[in-house]
């Protein structure tokens, strides 16, 4: 049976080993793949975006087995079909699956994968035929929503005294450090695409994209 290795195509396609007894029939090709995002328009994200976020958590999955497709394609017209099932599982909870079962005849198998919103957690899914595990994908990692303003804050701290400024004198000479704390709306820290926004609208249009900076009082 072949090794498991990435293919060229995006966005992550793998050829699985099979683990359990030796069958020629569950040789198959397991791959993560991404459709349309249902997104908002003013929000900046593109439909296929491919990135799972704790905004947009769910990815497609999908088995083949070039042998049962084989014997689907040449299966005569008067022969009963043979239907084939497989269970899939989702690791790690909270994260889902959506079918858990998939019954086809033509050896292409689909699910979907509910990653949940915990940014930084690897979740992945297992396809199975009975008790043998036909393959598992590399995982994909969730990343954190866009940043939600209500739960975020932009932070003066004046570099002489290292207390936080409310206001600053228009002196060209006082320097505050400029610290933006980022959530998306699940508490996930770092929030993404939004957080230059937030600081652009809280400092009169100086622009920032996260983290820390230096600012002279103008």
């Amino acid at each position: 049976m072949p090794e498991a290795k990435a293919q060229p195509a995006a966005p992550t396609s793998l050829s699985c080993r099979t683990r359990g007894r030796p069958d020629r029939n569950l040789a198959s090709r397991y791959r993560t793949f991404w459709g349309d995002k249902d997104v908002d328009p003013a929000s900046g994200v593109e439909p296929k975006d491919e990135e799972v976020t704790a905004d947009y958590p769910r990815i497609g999955v999908e088995l083949v087995s070039p042998e049962w497709f084989r014997r689907f394609e040449e299966r005569p017209e008067d022969r009963e079909a043979n239907f084939k099932r497989v269970a899939w599982e989702a690791r790690s909870a909270p994260a889902s699956v959506s079918p858990t079962l998939s019954l086809e005849e033509d050896g292409v198998f689909q699910s979907e994968l509910d990653a949940s919103t915990l940014a930084g957690a690897q979740r992945s899914v297992v396809a199975r035929v009975e008790d043998v595990v036909l393959g598992e994908p590399d995982p994909v990692v969730v990343e954190p929503g866009l940043a939600d303003e209500s739960r975020s804050s932009l932070i003066a701290t004046d570099l002489k005294t290292d207390l936080v400024r409310l206001a600053l004198p228009a002196d060209d000479k006082s320097k505050v450090r400029l610290t933006l704390v980022a959530e998306d709306k699940y508490v996930n820290k770092g929030g993404g695409r939004d957080a230059g926004g937030l600081g652009e609208r809280r400092e009169r249009g100086r622009r920032l994209r996260g983290g820390a900076g230096v600012h002279r009082g103008r």
